[in-house]
C-alpha cells in the first residue's frame, strides 16, 4: 500500500495539483471504487484542506476527461488507444501514463489432504 500511496503523491505532483484545494480524478472502476478513495483519505490526512472529486466511471471516461480537461488525473486500467493519443495531441495534451498497481486474476485450487488411515488398514500391516 505504501508504494502505491507514493505513486499517487507522484501523480498528484505531476498533475501540478499538490497545492490545489480540489483535485478531480475520473476513470477506471478498478482503481476508483476502493483504492483511490482510500489513498485520497490518507493524502487528505497529511494535507488538510485538499478535497478530491473521484468518479469511477470506466477507463474510457478517465482518458476522455484528460483530453477534454475536466480532470487532473485520468484513471485507466488499460493503455490509451492510438486514436485517444491522437485526440489528446490535437488538443495540445501530453498524456503521461504512470502505473500505480497491477490487476489480475489467479486460479485457486483446493488442496484436499489424503484420508486418514483407518483402523483396518493399520491392522493389515
Amino acid at each position: 500500500m505504501k508504494r502505491i500511496y507514493l505513486s499517487l503523491i507522484t501523480i498528484i505532483s505531476l498533475a501540478g495539483a499538490a497545492q490545489a484545494d480540489r483535485l478531480v480524478i475520473k476513470g477506471s472502476d478498478t482503481l476508483g471504487a476502493k483504492l483511490v478513495p482510500q489513498l485520497a483519505e490518507q493524502f487528505k490526512a497529511q494535507h488538510p484542506g485538499t478535497t478530491f472529486d473521484i468518479a469511477a466511471e470506466g477507463s474510457t471516461t478517465g482518458i476522455a476527461a484528460i483530453i477534454d480537461g475536466t480532470a487532473q488525473i485520468g484513471m485507466s486500467s488499460r493503455r490509451a488507444k492510438s486514436s485517444e493519443i491522437g485526440a489528446a495531441s490535437a488538443k495540445g495534451v501530453n498524456m503521461k501514463p504512470t502505473i500505480v498497481a497491477y490487476d489480475g486474476i489467479a486460479p485457486s485450487t483446493r488442496v484436499i489432504p489424503p484420508p486418514a488411515p483407518t483402523q483396518t488398514s493399520r491392522n493389515s500391516r
